[in-house]
């Protein structure tokens, strides 16, 4: 078993974006110039172990486990100038990230020797996640006169959710037939299935009327400035901040892929010298996409999306 936990961070960075503005022109116009600041906590932690049976001389079995698990904790705050628009303005950018990775996997294995065939399987389950609960921007400039204001040319305040879930499910077996001194005829077959689960939610706060901004974060969420309201009437509502739905399609899905191979191959000594390898493998995927709410944002039926290959190989 394996733990770390480290931290790591920087500052007075610089991040920049710039602009040519022609193919013959020399100088690059600045986008964006921002003073960059970053701290980060990783701590990450596995544990493995496995174990055999040797049934007899002819027959083993194995086992595998390993479980790996990451956190990361990042804080990023940027300021400076946007070139683009109100250039006189100060720019100032924060970010605030919980990301945790989990992978599991079990797997099982057997070799088995019964002189005229040699059988070898293998079968594993692996689980991976991602995990990201609560992802925040906020964004906002602070004026000539000192006055802090959150300006419709940036990106508003928002949130993100986002979950990932990812299993795979792997077997394979083969079989191997000696003959002719060390000559031997092999097949075999192969089965891989994925199955992968995405979801995003993303609200965006959004003023309506006037909200008092004070250059505070904190202080623009109080419970004083936040409002519930009605789809349908929210003109009845004079000032305040409404989180409003900002799904996207495109990252909410379910995908799946499945993989069926099977192969027969020879190897053959003509003489002591001269040795013939040859085989041929079938192979047919299948790759479907499922966006199950589409119909939330594009007022539609679920997207359905499958395909289908055989391949055929030899040598």
């Amino acid at each position: 078993m394996t733990y770390q936990r480290s931290f790591s961070g920087y500052q007075n960075g610089r991040y920049g974006i710039y602009n040519l503005p022609g193919q013959t022109s020399n100088n690059l116009i600045t986008q964006m110039s921002l003073n960059d600041n970053k701290g980060t906590e990783d701590v990450i932690w596995g544990v493995v172990f496995g174990g055999g049976y040797k049934l007899n001389n002819s027959n083993s079995l194995g086992f595998t486990f390993l479980r790996n698990q990451s956190a990361t904790s990042t804080t990023r705050f940027l300021n400076g100038v946007k070139g683009s628009d109100d250039p006189d303005d100060i720019f100032e950018t924060r970010s605030l990230r919980f990301l945790q990775r989990s992978l599991t996997t079990t797997q099982i294995r057997g070799d088995h020797d019964f002189k005229k065939i040699e059988i070898k399987w293998q079968s594993s389950y692996s689980m991976s996640t991602q995990d990201e609960p609560d992802l925040r921007y906020f964004t906002n400039r602070i004026e000539p006169g000192g006055e802090a204001d959150i300006k419709t040319s940036d990106n508003p305040p928002s949130r993100f959710y986002r979950e990932m879930k990812q299993n795979n499910f792997s077997n394979r077996i083969d079989f191997k037939i000696p003959f002719k001194k060390e000559s031997s005829f092999k097949f075999g077959l192969t089965h891989l299935n994925k199955s992968r689960s995405f979801r995003e939610n993303r609200y965006v706060m959004t003023e309506v009327g006037v909200v008092y901004f004070d250059g505070n974060p904190s202080n623009y969420f109080s419970e004083s400035n936040l409002i519930n309201y009605d789809t349908d009437n929210l003109s009845t509502y004079d000032n305040g901040i409404v989180a409003q739905i900002g799904i996207d399609s495109a990252n909410n899905y379910n995908a799946f892929q499945t993989v069926i191979g099977a192969y027969t191959m020879v190897d053959l000594f003509i003489t002591d010298r001269i040795k013939l390898v040859s085989g041929i493998r079938l192979e047919k995927t299948n790759i479907s996409l499922y966006l199950p709410i589409s119909f939330l944002v594009l007022d539609r039926k679920s997207t359905r999306l499958n395909s289908s290959h055989l391949v055929i190989s030899y040598a």
